[in-house]
């Protein structure tokens, strides 16, 4: 075996190693602090977008995530997907910019060498009576690079929702209040924060991306393309 083969394979397995250590991470930067405490609202609607192909599955399991976080943490009087209620005070506009995705075939597949999911948000918080920003900021979340299992793009979501909560902690830290101290409104049953079977996450998902290439064609308003999607978004 000569010194460049070995060379290489030594630098696969240091490869290998360095990828099998990466843990999941979160991280956030303030775009625009938030302008004032927010411990008055009581009302908010978390609406997630993306305008990155093949995206529509993981705008689904985001919004999720964020909302049944959100009602577990009890931040909120009521915490609702999609943008069409005016009930609410609130308004969390989230938007999926950088989208790396690792599937749990690929990772059982190639191991370390699928590398990390990764994904990357924009979000604003706007008062929905005046339209005005109260804050942004940029989320990023990784997942681990070794696991068989953990290292998957729901991982990275994951770690996103996590650090979109954490904003919303430090902006109304007067309001943490216990879960039985709060009233929360579900629209679904119970059983709505166990995971979805699969087929119907990605009918789901299906539809969405249908309903989507109908806005972007022009054969729907963007009034009604809002509507349908926040009628989808709410049979989950």
């Amino acid at each position: 075996m000569n010194i460049a083969t070995k060379s290489k394979m030594v630098f696969f397995l240091i490869t290998i190693l360095l990828l099998s250590g990466c843990a999941s991470t979160g991280t956030m930067q303030l775009t625009k602090p938030v302008s004032e405490r927010i411990n008055n609202y009581n009302k908010i609607a978390i609406d997630v977008s993306s305008d990155i192909k093949d995206s529509s599955s993981e705008v689904i399991q985001l919004e999720k995530m964020v909302v049944i976080k959100l009602r577990e943490k009890g931040l909120f009087e009521r915490v609702i997907p999609g943008t069409m209620d005016t009930s609410t005070d609130l308004h969390l506009k989230i938007k999926i910019v950088e989208l790396q995705k690792v599937g749990s075939a690929a990772r059982l597949v190639f191991g370390a060498l699928a590398g990390q999911a990764k994904v990357t948000v924009d979000a604003k918080l706007v008062d929905i009576k005046t339209n005005s920003v109260l804050g942004a900021f940029r989320a990023e979340g990784k997942s681990s690079g070794g696991s068989t299992f953990a290292g998957t793009t729901e991982q990275a979501l994951e770690r996103v929702a996590e650090q979109i909560v954490a904003f919303l902690i430090k902006s109304r830290p007067e309001t943490v209040r216990k879960s039985s101290h709060i009233k929360i409104e579900e629209k679904t049953k119970p059983s709505e924060n166990k995971k979805q079977p699969e087929h119907i996450e990605s009918k789901t998902a299906e539809r969405l991306k249908k309903l989507r290439a109908l806005y972007e064609e022009g054969l729907i308003t963007e009034k009604e393309y809002q509507e349908k999607r926040s009628e989808i978004l709410q049979g989950l």
